[in-house]
Parts: C-alpha cells; sequence; structure tokens
C-alpha cells in the first residue's frame, strides 16, 4: 500500500513538469501606417519564430520574436507589409525540454506608391 501511495505521488509530481498552454498575442489592423499610402493585396501567410528551454527557464538560443515571425511572414510573399494580423503564443513544457512558439498571421500587402518602406525591427 505504501509503494502504491508513493508511485502515485511520483506521477503526479511528474505530471505537473509537462503541460501545453496557448494565448492570443493580440489583433492589429497593420504592421505599418497605411494612411495615404496605395497597396496591392497579395496573400494570406504566416510566420514562427522559436525558442527552446532546459528544465523550462534555461533558453537555448534567442527568445522567440514577433518581430522575426512577422518579418518571415512577409517576406514569404515577398510583400512590404502585413494588415489583419493576429499574434498567438504557444508553450510546451515538458520533463527536460520546453518549447515557446509565436506565431503571426496576416494578408500580405505590396505598396504600389513608390514611398519607401518602414523597416521591422527584429
Amino acid at each position: 500500500m505504501k509503494r502504491l501511495l508513493s508511485t502515485s505521488i511520483l506521477i503526479a509530481l511528474v505530471s505537473c513538469l509537462t503541460g501545453c498552454m496557448s494565448y492570443t498575442g493580440g489583433v492589429s489592423p497593420s504592421s505599418t501606417p497605411l494612411e495615404g499610402r496605395t497597396y496591392t493585396v497579395l496573400n494570406e501567410t504566416y510566420g514562427n519564430d522559436n525558442t527552446w528551454y532546459l528544465f523550462g527557464i534555461i533558453p537555448l538560443g534567442t527568445t522567440a520574436s514577433s518581430g522575426t515571425a512577422l518579418k518571415t511572414a512577409i517576406d514569404k510573399q515577398n510583400g512590404d507589409a502585413l494588415i489583419n494580423i493576429t499574434s498567438d503564443g504557444y508553450n510546451y513544457d515538458f520533463i527536460l525540454l520546453g518549447r515557446h512558439k509565436t506565431t503571426i498571421r496576416g494578408v500580405a500587402i505590396k505598396f504600389t506608391d513608390g514611398k519607401p518602406v518602414i523597416p521591422i525591427a527584429e
């Protein structure tokens, strides 16, 4: 009986070290000001950026960046900006490794007015 109780407690504790979570990061009409600009609508697109963690706290590489995910999404369609943007985050935690994923979705656009494009910070 004591062994069964010990095993049950161990399983409960180990299960507390694992889990998944998702959250909405936000919504935005565009990644750059559009007033006074003309553009062509391209296609829907998305971009991701990831960070892996050792024991859930020690990052293995750079932190997942919304800017990198946004730039990836725009570059996939050879666009200049995104409209109708949503941002989501996902956390996957296991006993030894964890992963944080940032995803940006939107519709890519290409400016047609010849004005310079504001660069995206990564």
